[in-house]
């Protein structure tokens, strides 16, 4: 990186990212008008956010690769850049960020009992509880609806109360909501920052 922006390296993209998110707010700006009888009096005022470093670095760190139809994928919770980290063959892969949708098939929830244990023992959070299923990609082959139907069971995880992935399951009859381990599921849906499951 410092050898396309310089020695300053962040501070070069900084100012690349500076000057662009002020053309758009510019942008934006000149867009605006008012009815038509006060149009002479109309004030455009332009905003500028300039990035700190810290967002600077987490935008860098952000990885997009490619996730092909068939992966087997293991995803997990990255609290540094609030998303989740998906890692083939070993290796952080892509990020999905809360815009994206990520489905899965032949999916195991696994928790790690030694990294859980370390969590509860020292009270910070470490990776060690996983998604790990094959990827599909289901705008290409027509199932997003089909995920949509099914996935309808929120699974959570929190080291501090359960020892496994929880899923939270609706009885249709009674509407009654009860709290089940969950350790695989047929299809898995992970979008917003959320994981909804086929049992």
């Amino acid at each position: 990186m410092s050898n396309y922006f310089g020695r300053s390296g962040l501070r070069g993209l900084r100012g690349l990212q500076t000057g662009a998110v002020r053309r758009l707010y510019t942008l934006c700006a000149s867009t605006v008008s008012a009815p038509p009888k006060k149009q002479e009096s109309v004030r455009v005022q332009t905003v500028s956010y300039i990035l700190t470093d810290l967002e600077i670095r987490a935008m860098s760190k952000l990885r997009t690769g490619k996730l092909n139809h068939g992966d087997r994928v293991e995803v997990y919770r990255n609290f540094h850049n609030n998303t989740f980290s998906i890692r083939r063959d070993g290796k952080v892969v892509k990020h999905l960020e809360n815009w994206m949708t990520l489905y899965l098939q032949d999916v195991k929830f696994a928790v790690q009992p030694a990294g859980r244990e370390k969590v509860r023992r020292e009270g910070k959070n470490n990776v060690h509880a996983y998604v790990r299923g094959t990827v599909i990609k289901a705008e290409e082959h027509h199932l997003k609806e089909t995920f949509k139907e099914k996935c309808v069971e929120w699974v959570t995880y929190n080291p501090y109360q359960d020892d496994t992935f929880t899923a939270t399951v609706t009885d249709p009859e009674t509407t009654f909501t009860s709290y089940q381990p969950v350790h695989k599921a047929r299809l898995v849906t992970l979008k917003q920052g959320y994981v909804y499951a086929a049992l």
